[in-house]
């Protein structure tokens, strides 16, 4: 095993107790420590935490080669796949095996978490697929119809008219999208329930595909492959259009906020737009000059920005294609962009660690103007150790805050002023979600180990931690079915709380700061310290 300080392509640690293949390695929640899964039917915990790399514990079990392992989401346990058929529960702190399931007839290919956590698929070499409940690890269903091995899944974060969703891709050059109610049920009535099979069938595919993503309705999907990328009906099951850009080691599709239209990055730095109606190809971005790493829609969806290793960012029309601005100052490539609310202006992160601020509003500055970049950019942060990887705008643009690969803090920033608010501590978790109260006044990250912090956004000072003993003992949780893309909650003190459905797992505060709402696969979980009350979905 190799351990890479990736931006200088420096060896950190060669880790070689390992007696045969290394078939899998898994970070933790955390990122502090490693697993790694071997042919010589071990599991190895790293310690990556300081200045060294050291095991510090071998788990066996597995009479066979083990092929998979994966972190649960809160850290705490391990899960692993093998070639003796078996799935291994581990616990992470004494590597003692909790659960042996032998209920796959042939090795066991992959495991995937769902987004909130609560449940597992685990693939096999004998073309099924299981869902498990993740605490009692039952054995929810099995889904049958692919005709060669499964290779890998992806949950779906929402469905339209509700319920959870998983696609799989198989060596046979398939796609299924499976839906089962009794995914939605509560462990002990699904186990009882009967699942379905056969999924709805998605082909064409001549290679493995690496990629799948939902629109943000979940009525379409996109799969990517070394061949082709295709957009399908993922209610029908059928193909709506072949996309020519074609998949890479990174996720390339990004949905519009409506879900009308799709921008696909291709290895040749292009985007490329579709509509999602059809599929059909309506415009090639193509001013780039080396690889896209970030693409964000504008609010309105009117716009589109993108980021390259050229040290550019791009401002397009998504109507038509046209460049509308080019945005130079970045010294490195822009991994970053994040559009405020309003969509007037623009925040840019790159691999130079720092953050750039631009006006991005045509009345300021119409875009048939020849604006230089100098004059568009109204300030430049600084302060980062590493690339800055995300960027969250407050509701009303006064604030900002950043995360990036190495710093294990969120920095908050005053806009205005173009200054460093204050450093909050994380670490934040690898997705860098940051949500805000609607007024502003504070917000919440979601960090490693699946807790919540919360800051005041006026001073950076910190306000609470939530963690998953929080939720069981001291806040009520209410569970609501919803569908849509877009839903608004009104508490009982009426105050609304607007969030993005495809967005799983992200916390919206309310402003009173008294409740929590999270989406997880398609419900509504609200939390409040006060009382149990009912949540009137409007």
């Amino acid at each position: 095993i190799r351990i890479w300080k990736w931006r200088v392509g420096v060896c950190l640690y060669v880790l070689e107790d390992h007696e045969n293949w290394v078939r899998s390695v898994s970070w933790s929640p955390e990122g502090n420590k490693l697993a790694s899964a071997s042919w010589d039917r071990t599991i190895r915990l790293w310690d990556v935490a300081g200045d060294s790399c050291e095991c510090f514990a071998v788990l066996r079990g597995h009479e066979e080669g083990v092929r998979s392992v994966s972190w649960s989401h809160d850290g705490s346990k391990l899960v692993s796949g093998g070639g003796d058929n078996s799935i291994k529960v581990w616990d992470s702190s004494d590597g003692m095996c909790l659960r042996t399931l032998r209920e796959h007839d042939d090795q066991v290919w992959f495991v995937s978490w769902s987004p909130d956590g609560t449940k597992l698929a685990s693939g096999s070499f004998d073309r099924t697929i299981r869902v498990w409940d993740s605490s009692s690890m039952t054995c929810l269903t099995v889904l049958h119809g692919h005709s060669g091995w499964v290779r890998c899944a992806a949950w779906s974060s929402n469905s339209q008219g509700g319920g959870t969703r998983l696609a799989s891709a198989s060596w046979d050059q398939t796609i299924r999208v499976w839906y089962d109610p009794s995914w939605d049920l509560d462990a002990e009535a699904a186990a009882a329930s009967h699942g379905r099979s056969g999924g709805e069938l998605i082909e064409s595919h001549t290679a493995d595909v690496r990629h799948l993503s939902w629109a943000p309705n979940g009525t379409k999907l996109t799969t990517e492959s070394a061949d082709k990328t295709i957009l399908w009906d993922a209610v029908q099951g059928s193909c709506v259009a072949m996309l020519e850009g074609k998949g890479t080691e990174e996720k390339s599709v990004t949905w519009s906020p409506d879900g009308t239209k799709l921008a696909c990055q291709s290895d040749d730095s292009t985007i490329l737009l579709y509509l999602s109606s059809n599929g059909q190809r309506y415009a090639v971005l193509d001013a780039h000059e080396a690889r896209i790493r970030c693409v964000a829609w504008s609010p309105s969806g009117g716009e589109l920005a993108s980021g390259s290793d050229d040290t550019t960012l791009r401002l397009w029309n998504a109507s038509d294609g046209s460049c509308l601005a080019v945005l130079a100052g970045h010294t490195a490539g822009v991994r970053s962009v994040s559009w405020s609310r309003d969509g007037g202006r623009l925040a840019s992160g790159g691999e130079d660690r720092t953050i750039r601020l631009w006006h991005a509003s045509s009345e300021l500055f119409p875009w048939s103007s020849d604006v230089p970049s100098e004059e568009r950019c109204f300030g430049e942060l600084t302060g980062h150790t590493d690339m800055v990887r995300f960027l969250s705008w407050s509701p009303d643009g006064s604030r900002l805050a950043s995360g990036s690969g190495g710093d294990n803090n969120i920095y908050l920033w005053d806009s205005q002023r173009c200054a460093l608010v204050r450093l909050c501590g994380g670490p934040p978790d690898r997705d860098g979600f940051v949500s805000w109260a609607s007024d502003g006044e504070k917000f919440a990250c979601r960090s490693t180990g699946r807790t919540i912090r919360m800051w005041d956004s006026a001073n950076g000072m910190f306000l609470e931690e939530l963690s998953d003993s929080d939720l069981t003992r001291d806040w009520f949780e209410h569970v609501v079915p919803v569908g849509g893309q877009r839903v608004s909650e009104e508490f009982h003190e009426g105050n609304l709380v607007p969030f993005l459905s495809n967005s799983a797992e992200v916390p919206r505060v309310s402003p009173s700061g008294e409740q929590l709402v999270q989406l997880r696969n398609n419900v509504v979980h609200l939390m409040t310290k006060r009382s149990v009350e009912e949540l009137n979905m409007q």
